[in-house]
């Protein structure tokens, strides 16, 4: 079970992410579920395609100069999702600044950490007169500020009803057919705000951190990459951009996107749960009733498991 933590990191109305009520989770999880189903996905693949193209091109005028690779994966992600979501691009990878959402992102890392963490000194630190610290603190409020306005603009230009495919013309869609069965709304507006804001916010790091570690892993690993290139151009035909359907059985592409993973897992802070009723044993320990504990995600894939040093010997 997710643990009280999740309620001080939080900002109301609860999302997905934060969610405690196991129903009330399961139930946003039933309505987000099509939305990144294979069919929607197949949908936006032109569109994702576009902006990898965008992103290639970017890299290539750069051709002679270093590439801050995970700045240039951000700026992909938070176009995708943006895209995916509100059908609207943040145009990150049309401008060499950084974008301000980007920002807030950071931002709302280091407030809701020391929230958590040192309430008082967050209020503290919100009261004092010092703009640079005042706008940092603030980055919950700012994001959340910036899905009001991006939502009522969504509203005013196609309205409740659209032939849309991103995922808030979901949303509405869904609640539209709530309200025609006689039922309340899935989901109140106050609510979808905060929804995809959430999944913005957790699309973006995770994918670009991903993306960073897995060039990076390849650039140290000559061989894989080589590996890895002579696997592609065998399975992709022309020059451009490969449609997922071709990626999808690659035995080398697959193994490195996985380790990659388990070497660097995209979101590796702990995840502190609480013990359900009657305790559970975690890894051989006893953890009681209503007890919270964290496990940091990269733990079991780093830990020694002295079974394959028993298989090495045995089988030599």
């Amino acid at each position: 079970m997710k643990a009280p933590w999740y309620d001080a990191m939080s900002v109301e109305p609860l999302g997905i992410f934060s969610e405690r009520d196991r129903k009330k989770h399961a139930d946003r999880r039933r309505l987000l579920k099509p939305a990144f189903g294979q069919a929607a996905i197949n949908e936006v693949e032109p569109t994702i395609d576009m902006l990898v193209l965008k992103l290639v091109n970017r890299i290539l005028e750069a051709r002679d100069n270093p590439v801050d690779v995970l700045s240039s994966f951000r700026r992909l992600s938070l176009d995708v999702v943006g895209e995916l979501f509100f059908g609207q691009s943040f145009k990150a990878l049309d401008d060499d600044q950084m974008p301000q959402f980007l920002e807030w992102m950071d931002n709302q890392f280091v407030s809701l950490g020391i929230k958590y963490a040192f309430p008082p000194v967050h209020w503290l630190l919100r009261q004092l007169p010092f703009e640079g610290l005042r706008q940092m603190m603030l980055g919950p409020e700012r994001i959340r500020e910036y899905g009001r306005k991006t939502f009522e603009q969504y509203i005013n230009e196609n309205g409740r009803e659209s032939t849309r495919r991103d995922l808030l013309t979901k949303f509405l869609s869904a609640n539209l057919a709530a309200e025609k069965a006689g039922e309340s709304a899935v989901l109140g507006d106050l609510e979808m705000q905060c929804e995809i804001g959430n999944l913005i916010f957790g699309g973006t790091d995770t994918t670009s951190t991903t993306l960073t570690y897995l060039f990076w892993e390849l650039a140290k690993h000559q061989a894989w990459q080589d590996r890895l290139r002579e696997e592609l151009l065998a399975n992709v035909k022309s020059n451009d951009i490969p449609k997922m359907s071709a990626l999808a059985d690659l035995p080398i592409l697959d193994s490195v996107i996985n380790e990659s993973l388990r070497l660097h897992p995209a979101a590796p802070a702990s995840l502190v749960r609480t013990a359900p009723a009657g305790g559970r044993v975690i890894d051989g320990q006893y953890v009681p009733e209503g007890v919270s504990f964290q496990l940091f995600v990269s733990s079991p894939t780093h830990r020694f498991l002295d079974h394959r040093i028993h298989a090495m010997l045995h089988n030599s």
